[in-house]
């Protein structure tokens, strides 16, 4: 799977780097998780940008789903091609 890298900058100002797998590779490894994910929106190779110009992704720092907000992106996302995820982590949101 792929891993990747992105900043965004959050609603308090901040910059935030997620490290993340897609909601599509997280529910492969895990499961189906409990959020409803956008079918609708923008096609990305990170998953669908839903109204809010947010993805679903599996955090990989903090071990469970977050949102990428791309609406504040900072530069390009980064991937990193054949990365391995032991198990563990959260199936819930």
């Amino acid at each position: 799977m792929n891993k990747y890298t992105g900043t965004f900058r959050k609603s308090d100002g901040t910059q935030r780097t997620m490290r993340f797998i897609t909601e599509h590779e997280a529910r492969k490894h895990f499961g189906t998780t409990d959020r409803a994910v956008a079918t609708e929106g923008t096609k990305t190779p990170y998953g669908t940008i839903n109204e809010n110009g947010r993805i679903l992704v599996f955090d990989l720092d903090v071990s469970n789903w977050r949102y990428f907000n791309t609406t504040t992106q900072i530069g390009n996302i980064e991937a990193e091609t054949g990365f391995y995820m032991s198990t563990g982590g959260s199936t819930r949101h």
